[in-house]
């Protein structure tokens, strides 16, 4: 053996071992950081049960007791966001997961606990867990945290979907039945003055808008819109939705309006917003101010 294959044989040790090092500590922060996800699960968890539990001591008998079980949640999840600069929306949401994960999924949060699954696991299964009726969730909790502790997130997901598919009582007909009533729009702030607009829909309805707007950002770019795909599909929704342009519009003038023009549709208003429990005294935080906007959009052609 000759000192260069010798030197490489060694190098090629001292590498794989520093390897495994960084694989042993970087797997050990990964199974510390689960631990944590799950104590601060039972933490939440434990103060949305504190908050029920006294609703009707802190909050005052004016209001209904649905309503000042609610308040009691909103102040606790208040606290929880001012001491951690969290939005409060953001803690409702995390406090809400945990209840079902500590409440309806013990053995998942047992595996998180020990580190066997990350939080994006417990994630994931707690969201089809939802999705399965009360009599089949033993049965999916016993098949889908095997696959979670074995797989990538990515693969659960696929796995969780066909198992809750599989263990499900009910058709995917009655089901989709069911759910087209939860149908709605939400609103996301993003940052650097952009937000998201989420269409909770039907699938049918949801390819047809895809189809829609991919097919008016292509009649553009063939025209000459120098716009990529992206901005002239999200140009196309916004003028959509705001100006009212059609297909027909599109045939006689395929250049999209650009989103400046589309804003003259826009009338800002301000709101002005009082927390409930200031409004009864019991509390002095501060009102706060949001701005909306109200679109005027033209009149759609009718058809004939």
């Amino acid at each position: 053996m000759t000192e260069t294959t010798l030197t490489a044989i060694l190098a090629s040790d001292e590498y794989a071992a520093q390897l495994a090092e960084f694989s042993d500590h970087y797997a050990d922060i990964q199974r510390r950081r689960a631990n944590l996800d799950a104590e601060e699960a039972r933490l939440l968890a434990r103060s949305a049960a504190y908050a029920d539990a006294f609703a009707d001591v802190t909050v005052p008998a004016i209001f209904p007791p649905a309503e000042r079980q609610a308040l009691s949640r909103r102040s606790t999840c208040a606290a929880l966001a001012m001491a951690t600069r969290t939005p409060e929306r953001t803690v409702q949401r995390a406090t809400n997961d945990a209840e079902r994960l500590v409440n309806e999924a013990p053995a998942v949060l047992e595996s998180l606990e020990a580190g066997r699954i990350s939080a994006r696991h417990a994630q994931t299964i707690i969201d089809q867990l939802s999705d399965v009726p009360t009599a089949g969730r033993t049965a999916f909790l016993a098949e889908v945290l095997p696959v979670a502790e074995e797989s990538t997130n990515a693969n659960l997901r696929r796995r969780a979907r066909v198992l809750r598919e599989r263990l499900h009582p009910e058709s995917i007909t009655a089901r989709a039945v069911r759910s087209e009533a939860d149908r709605r729009v939400e609103f996301e702030p993003a940052a650097d003055g952009m937000a998201w607009v989420h269409l909770f829909t039907t699938a049918p309805i949801a390819q047809g808008i895809i189809e829609r707007v991919e097919a008016a950002a292509a009649e553009s770019r063939q025209a000459g819109d120098t716009r990529t795909c992206a901005q002239l599909q999200a140009d196309a929704l916004a003028a959509l939705a705001l100006t009212g342009v059609t297909p027909e519009d599109i045939m006689s003038s395929p250049v999209l309006p650009h989103p400046i023009e589309v804003q003259e549709h826009i009338k800002p208003t301000v709101q002005i917003t009082v927390p409930a429990l200031s409004m009864a005294g019991v509390s002095d935080a501060p009102a706060c101010s949001t701005a909306t906007a109200r679109s005027t959009p033209r009149p759609l052609p009718v058809s004939r």
